[in-house]
């Protein structure tokens, strides 16, 4: 799996267990239930389609706070990447798109990030 992958999977397993736990669960028990009912010959997992659309519109309303934890994560676990990161920006301070310019830096510090959070489980 790519580095990005990392990234996304992390962002995905705090939105479920950390910041949508209640709505992954409700969509987790949905699913479960309409599938043993669609084995018996009952309705279909499509029956889910709220607790789907009421999953998705709470990852929506707290990404900023997921990307916020996976930056916590960085700045206590990752700091060499951080520092990395902050040292490219002061470099460009001033100039037009001077993120940008350190987008490789903030990956990296945000894929070690991933990678603590993905090992830990946390």
């Amino acid at each position: 799996p790519s580095r990005m992958a990392d990234i996304e999977r992390a962002c995905q397993w705090l939105t479920i267990r950390r910041f949508c736990r209640e709505a992954a669960s409700d969509l987790h028990r949905c699913t479960s239930s309409s599938q043993l009912a669609a084995n018996g010959g009952g309705s279909s997992a499509s029956d889910c389609a709220a607790e789907h659309h009421r999953l998705e519109a709470c990852a929506e309303a707290k990404m900023p706070d997921v990307i916020r934890a996976l930056m916590d994560v960085a700045s206590v676990r990752c700091q060499t990447e951080v520092r990395e990161f902050q040292r490219c920006v002061r470099e460009h301070e001033g100039a037009p798109h001077a993120e940008e310019k350190c987008e490789a830096q903030d990956t990296r510090a945000l894929e070690c990030a991933a990678r603590v959070i993905l090992a830990e489980g946390k």
